[in-house]
């Protein structure tokens, strides 16, 4: 066993609150638990504070303060974490997840079912139609029973930017030339994706990329070449 190796192990933890503010953090411990987590968002007492991580399959669990659990150093460990008294149930796209006891977000939802902004919410009703969420609209999760909702593709377009002009193309997964032609960037430039933090991602002929609504990219001729 190479416990030199686990010891300079980082861990990737990213926390959302009940709004979606994220914050990222890295640490060296392989565990963590309900507190510490909390901690790491500057709270100093977490006793009214409730924890929720996000499970490989999707769903979300509850962790008690003093619950200690691994971290995944392959990939980030997400958490919600928010000011409320406790946790209820509640089914998006048929799977059961935990949320606090706090009203939730349209956002909130379409991002614990995974899916990307051309998808639309959607709360269901026993008997009655279903009535769409929008994004920034709130569903109290204090009716009894368990609230349920459901995901809708409601557009296959998206925009993205190539240098600040928007495009509309179809949401999907492109090599780097069919990216290319789609925006209009011609074969013998240079293709970076603009990541969230403004840092410029080549790239390479031949790479899949997935695009979704509000990604950015810069075309450019290759250094040195002569125009």
């Amino acid at each position: 066993m190479n416990t030199n190796a686990e010891h300079h192990k980082h861990y990737i933890v990213q926390i959302y609150s009940a709004d979606l503010t994220r914050t990222d953090h890295k640490i060296g411990d392989p565990e963590i638990n309900g507190r510490q987590v909390i901690e790491l968002t500057g709270v100093r007492s977490a006793d009214d504070f409730s924890v929720l991580q996000f499970l490989p399959n999707g769903a979300t669990e509850e962790r008690r303060l003093e619950e200690q659990f691994p971290l995944d150093a392959h990939q980030e460990n997400r958490f919600f974490v928010a000011k409320a008294d406790g946790t209820s149930n509640l089914f998006i796209d048929g799977m059961r997840v935990a949320w606090f006891d706090l009203p939730i977000t349209g956002a909130a939802i379409r991002l614990l079912a995974g899916k990307g902004e051309e998808f639309a919410v959607f709360q269901d009703f026993p008997g009655l139609p279903s009535k769409r969420i929008e994004d920034r609209e709130a569903v109290s999760l204090e009716c009894k029973g368990v609230e349920r909702f459901h995901t809708e593709l409601v557009s296959c377009e998206v925009t993205v930017f190539l240098a600040d002009v928007p495009h509309k193309i179809k949401a999907g997964e492109y090599t780097t030339e069919q990216l290319k032609e789609k925006l209009g960037v011609a074969e013998n430039y240079m293709l970076d994706l603009v990541s969230e933090t403004g840092a410029f991602i080549e790239l390479k002929p031949g790479e899949h990329t997935t695009v979704k609504d509000g990604m950015k990219f810069v075309g450019y001729l290759p250094t040195g070449h002569s125009s």
